[in-house]
């Protein structure tokens, strides 16, 4: 499953969820009103192992983008990046965000926390698929 797989563009790719996720989650963005639906403060993010939260995100988005990267092939109606980024966004449609509502769901957290970081996944798998799918062979 993984003989074709270039590594260097998924370990490469898997850090467009930290740098989606810094934009994302600034309090400029949502960062503020993903705080209030969480119940989270400023001091309570002081206290976590941020280095232990980014390594094993980083890990995890490794898992993501080798998977998605088995499913690269020629389109001849899209181009290479668009292609990518529909495969994203389909893996994280039908496979991420149903766990990702669900979870919200039972730790009721609410629809804006579900949607802040359901339309996350979305943008950040369908951003890792252009690029794997666009990476030079």
């Amino acid at each position: 499953m993984f003989s074709e797989t270039n590594w260097l563009a998924v370990f490469v790719t898997a850090l467009t969820s930290m740098i989606v996720g810094f934009i994302w989650y600034n309090p400029k963005v949502f960062g503020t009103a993903w705080m209030k639906a969480t119940g989270l403060t400023m001091d309570d993010s002081k206290k976590s192992n941020m280095g232990l939260i980014f390594s094993l995100s980083y890990v995890c988005s490794v898992v993501v983008c080798a998977f998605l990267s088995t499913w690269v092939h020629p389109d001849d109606h899209l181009s290479p990046f668009m292609h990518g980024a529909f495969h994203g966004m389909m893996l994280s449609v039908f496979i991420a965000v149903p766990f990702v509502i669900q979870n919200a769901l039972y730790e009721t957290r609410g629809w804006k926390y579900a949607l802040i970081n359901a339309s996350y996944t979305v943008v950040t798998t369908s951003i890792e698929g252009g690029i794997l799918f666009s990476w030079p062979s």
